[in-house]
């Protein structure tokens, strides 16, 4: 079987509804992100939404756990041109990433990278160089592997929008 017929087997397991709406929540994500790496747009949004619709409806979970998915979700739709939809769920995870403490600083920090990513699809430049520079000094203040990661990710947004100002 191919990977897109394991999903498409997957995604058909969940809508059946008789998995827990945690697991199904998650299997849905993992499927919505996979069917992105593979540009399947529609598919990808589907489950993305899918699980974000799941997770709204327990009653206990962690709004960390919702904002990670709103992000998923706006990275799908600004892969689709919708640039109002990827702004709201960018911004809607970033809220939730600063108002849940420092654990979650490269989570804001990603956050803001791709509201930059944003700003210089409209071309605002200075914005998005602000947000570039906010997340770079976010993610310098965590610890290990992902915030080196997080950081190279900015640096390497700033070079992009350097590169550009000299229509390179």
């Amino acid at each position: 079987a191919t990977v897109v017929e394991a999903l498409d087997t997957a995604a058909r397991m969940v809508d059946s509804g008789d998995r827990s709406p945690r697991l199904e929540a998650e299997v849905r994500r993992v499927v919505g992100e996979t069917y992105l790496s593979l540009s399947r747009h529609d598919e990808a949004e589907r489950q993305t939404r899918g699980a974000l619709e799941t997770l709204r409806s327990l009653d206990q979970v962690e709004p960390t756990e919702v904002a990670k998915v709103q992000l998923q979700l706006g990275v799908i739709l600004l892969d689709r041109g919708d640039t109002g939809g990827a702004q709201e769920n960018f911004q809607a995870a970033r809220d939730t990433f600063a108002a849940s403490g420092p654990a979650f600083v490269l989570d804001w920090a990603d956050a803001t990278r791709h509201l930059a990513d944003l700003s210089m699809i409209r071309g605002e430049v200075e914005a998005a160089e602000g947000l570039l520079n906010s997340a770079l000094e976010a993610a310098g203040t965590g610890d290990g592997d992902q915030a080196t990661i997080a950081q190279a990710a900015v640096l390497i947004r700033l070079g992009a929008l350097d590169l550009g100002r000299m229509n390179v």
